[in-house]
């Protein structure tokens, strides 16, 4: 074996070649897959890119042993062969041994979306979860959320992904009472530095001071779209350090005394 091969850096390198925009499509998995039984040295890192991104945690579930879920998989509609409904059932009692596979690989989960789509899981899979896992979150590295489930009585459950580890977060909020999250979530993320948060058909009486607040407490944001924003979040936004500092709120202009250098490190403004 080359020498070469020893070193981390380059064996990520070659396992990067072979998926440059990730495992996006079938041939790409099936290639990293090949890569990966060639030798010890790339299955770390062609797993690493297999599992980078997910949509669903099916693919965890059915790591778990065959005989504890029983998932089915249907396809209600002809015209729409990728529409897929599943049905997941719980048949026996979780052990400390069934989440050793389902662990070697959630680690590995970088990113994970849910975008105003319905959950192919049944709301009873993540209860099941939220009772039972052995850590807090189900992708204990996780660094990038979209989480915008269908129906949205299922946003709750975002608290199984919202790990510390998280600097991109997109999250849509259509009821009331979750915007109750945010007066925790930089305590949780405290590591943000890419927010989106859509309010769609909310009063902004109840979000500018939540979401301001919140806003007030992000040490390390550099891209920021929200709805509208009080002058105190404003203000700490203008004060922030960080060398990209874009935001896209709709925001009344601050009024700044002459000679003041407010968003000094403002590099893009989108204003909707």
């Amino acid at each position: 074996m080359h020498p070469a091969l020893q070193i981390g850096e380059v064996v990520e390198m070659i396992c990067t070649q072979v998926a440059p925009y990730g495992a996006t499509c079938s041939h790409v998995r099936r290639d990293l897959s090949r890569l990966a039984r060639t030798s010890s040295i790339f299955l770390d890192p062609t797993l690493n890119i297999l599992w980078r991104h997910q949509d669903s945690i099916v693919n965890l579930l059915r790591c778990m042993p065959d005989q504890l879920w029983k998932i089915e998989e249907t396809r209600p509609d002809d015209y729409e062969p990728d529409f897929i409904v599943l049905d997941i059932v719980l048949l026996r009692p979780i052990t400390p041994a069934d989440w050793e596979r389902f662990f070697f690989y959630s680690h590995r989960v970088k990113s994970f979306s849910i975008e105003g789509q319905p959950l192919l899981e049944t709301p009873e899979v993540y209860e099941i979860l939220g009772i039972c896992l052995t850590g807090e979150f189900i992708f204990p590295k996780l660094q990038k959320l979209d989480w915008e489930p269908i129906p949205s009585e299922f946003f709750h459950h975002v608290r199984l992904f919202l790990a510390p580890t998280i600097t991109n977060l997109r999250i849509f909020i259509k009821n009331t009472s979750y915007l109750s999250m945010l007066s925790t979530l930089a305590i949780k993320c405290p590591g943000l530095t890419n927010v989106t948060i859509s309010t769609t058909f909310l009063s902004e009486l109840d979000t500018v001071p939540v979401i301001s607040s919140f806003v007030c407490a992000l040490r390390h944001i550099e891209i920021l779209s929200v709805p509208r924003l009080d002058q105190a979040a404003l203000s700490h936004i203008a004060r922030l350090p960080s060398q990209v500092a874009a935001f896209e709120p709709p925001i009344p202009s601050p009024r700044c005394p002459a000679g003041s250098h407010h968003f000094p490190a403002l590099t893009g403004s989108r204003l909707q």
